[in-house]
């Protein structure tokens, strides 16, 4: 027996069907006018439709050095680490994808990020993946209010030792075209605490 896998595509169009009929159904079995369909579909075509936020992500392609900054114990000197980023737009301009490699606490350590910006919601929202962990971070925050250059994004994180998620706080700077800060902070007892700053210098 032969499994049907959907396309995200197909999906998107059967969900859009099943709302058009739940539509239907609630306004006992009216059928959807022209003029709603034609709304459904500028809706749509707004949704996808990249702009100046996703300008603004694309900023950030190349690639980069990282200067890194860790704190694995608040009392305790920090640790320092150099790696490189490099950061791609994909999915027609829609999302930065951002590859990192680096060396935390001794041992090599690989991670994998997607940010984007929802049109319908207006704000930023960006995932993240690496080798050092099963889980994912996952964070959101609004778009720079006038000409500040700097974008904060909260979210949460797993904490392994007690499989409960944590409060996480990235605050991102642009500093100028081939500078870039990124600091992060999580929760811990209620308590928030820096956990690493990396500094980003264009190659």
């Amino acid at each position: 027996m032969k499994t049907k896998i959907l396309t995200p595509v197909l999906a998107v169009l059967m969900v859009w069907g099943m709302q058009t009929v739940i539509v239907a159904q609630e306004k006992e079995a009216t059928p959807v006018s022209e003029d709603q369909q034609a709304a459904m579909m500028e809706a749509w075509n707004a949704y996808k439709a990249p702009g100046e936020m996703h300008k603004m992500l694309a900023m950030d392609e190349g690639e980069w050095n990282a200067e890194i900054t860790h704190w694995a114990d608040p009392s305790a000197p920090p640790e320092k680490a150099k790696g490189t980023e490099v950061c791609k737009m994909v999915m027609g301009g829609r999302y930065l994808k951002t590859s990192f490699t680096s060396e935390i606490m001794g041992q090599p350590f690989k991670g994998l990020g997607y940010t984007g910006y929802d049109n319908a919601k207006k704000e930023f929202i960006s995932t993240w993946i690496d080798d050092m962990g099963t889980g994912m971070m996952i964070a959101r925050g609004p778009a720079p209010e006038g000409d500040s250059n700097t974008m904060e994004m909260k979210g949460t994180m797993v904490d392994p030792m007690t499989g409960e998620d944590m409060k996480v706080r990235e605050v991102l700077t642009r500093i100028d075209e081939n500078t870039r800060m990124m600091e992060m902070y999580i929760e811990h007892q209620g308590q928030e605490m820096k956990t690493m700053e990396i500094k980003y210098s264009r190659k």
